[in-house]
């Protein structure tokens, strides 16, 4: 198996990196701020979880500050990727 380090493309470094923690983790937990950081991370954690048959945890804290769209947002993923989030906080 090829080293995350060891390849040029990013996206695939990233999956092969979660590929690796799916295969060497029971329970994966992903935190979402609905940035776009944490929106990709969730996108790409989403296929390689349903490609190995597992359920994540997202957690979201709401700090009562967060604008609407954020909100809407992240209500917009959790219902997306409802056959792999396993609980969302």
């Amino acid at each position: 198996m090829k080293e995350p380090h060891s390849i040029s493309n990013v996206f695939d470094a990233a999956l092969l990196s979660l590929d690796i923690v799916f295969s060497d983790y029971e329970k994966v937990c992903i935190s979402l701020s609905g940035g776009k950081s944490s929106t990709v991370l969730l996108h790409l954690a989403a296929t390689v979880a349903k490609a190995h048959g597992k359920k994540i945890t997202v957690l979201f804290i709401d700090q009562e500050a967060q604008h609407t769209q954020t909100i809407s947002h992240i209500q917009r993923l959790k219902q997306l990727y409802r056959e792999v989030i396993e609980h969302f906080y």
